[in-house]
């Protein structure tokens, strides 16, 4: 009804990868997180608070799946993108931050 490319489509489909996280189908939650960062950066932009949540949201997966490496470069390019459009102290920010820390190595 609303279209392919609107912005309640892509966060139905963003719910329904978490979703398929809870029930433990974190491989197809990815996919589904991928999809939709794709979406938005070609609907939205690179830019766009909601897309920088879809990376966020990759990076959220990969950690779920041991591909911290992935992750954590992920994480960094999300929180130097939402630092400098958000603030240092915006939660969005603070989370991200946060995520990065809790699978950083520690030395």
């Amino acid at each position: 009804m609303l279209g392919r490319d609107h912005p309640d489509t892509f966060l139905s489909m963003n719910n329904l990868a978490f979703a398929h996280h809870a029930a433990g189908r974190t491989d197809e939650a990815l996919a589904l997180f991928q999809q939709v960062l794709r979406e938005r950066v070609r609907v939205l932009s690179p830019s766009h608070p909601d897309t920088m949540t879809s990376a966020h949201n990759v990076a959220f997966a990969y950690a779920a799946l041991g591909r911290t490496g992935e992750a954590i470069a992920l994480y960094r390019d999300v929180l130097a993108r939402r630092e400098t459009l958000l603030g240092h102290d915006h939660p969005d920010t603070v989370r991200t931050r946060q995520n990065l820390t809790d699978i950083e190595p520690r030395g």
